[in-house]
């Protein structure tokens, strides 16, 4: 079988994501909606996270609708979407992937933003449940997809360019994660959860 987990390590993806999300910024998509009012919720000044930040449209976001009472940082395992993500919007980009983050790095953070990640990766599961582990106070989860039955990673075309996953969870499975590691839902929009540290 082959492994698709590098498929996002393609500049010309994130040229075209920039382009995209440039647009975007005129009407929000659903799930940007579902950050602001997540982040809105919180109601308090956030160390934020951002892990699979791709090109880092969401530091544009929250300048855009928090200010100052946002403090973004953003981190992406591909090179090329950080150096995007720079020249874009600024320095606060780090080049990482989400399995090498350690817990020193990590208590620099109150929130974190997984909107771009879980639904991208074959091994989402093991990835929530690595995340969550750290016990940091909120996470916000977007783009959930739920499958009828298992989770599961199928593959399909993005940006007609490159082949990457389309992970759908086991509702009862995703759920079972966000309680094992003592976290609870205190808001659901759409595809979007916003988890409490309890």
């Amino acid at each position: 079988m082959v492994d698709h987990k590098d498929s996002w390590k393609n500049r010309s993806v994130f040229e075209e994501q920039l382009s995209l999300n440039k647009k975007e910024l005129r009407s929000y998509p659903n799930h940007w909606n579902s950050f602001v009012k997540c982040i809105k919720h919180l109601n308090r000044k956030i160390n934020l996270l951002d892990i699979g930040c791709g090109i880092g449209v969401y530091k544009k976001i929250c300048q855009d609708n928090f200010g100052e009472s946002v403090s973004y940082t953003g981190i992406d395992y591909s090179e090329d979407a950080i150096q995007i993500a720079k020249s874009e919007w600024g320095d606060e980009f780090i080049c990482m992937d989400v399995f090498d983050l350690k817990p020193e790095f990590l208590q620099m953070y109150d929130t974190l933003h997984l909107g771009a990640l879980l639904d991208v990766l074959q091994n989402a599961e093991d990835a929530m449940n690595f995340i969550l582990s750290f016990d940091v106070k909120n996470i916000i989860i977007g783009r959930v997809l739920f499958s009828f039955g298992n989770s599961e990673a199928e593959t399909y075309r993005a940006y007609d360019k490159i082949t990457t996953y389309r992970f759908k969870h086991n509702k009862k499975a995703f759920h079972d994660i966000i309680e094992m590691n003592k976290y609870k839902v205190i808001l659901n929009d759409s595809e979007t959860f916003l988890l409490e540290k309890t």
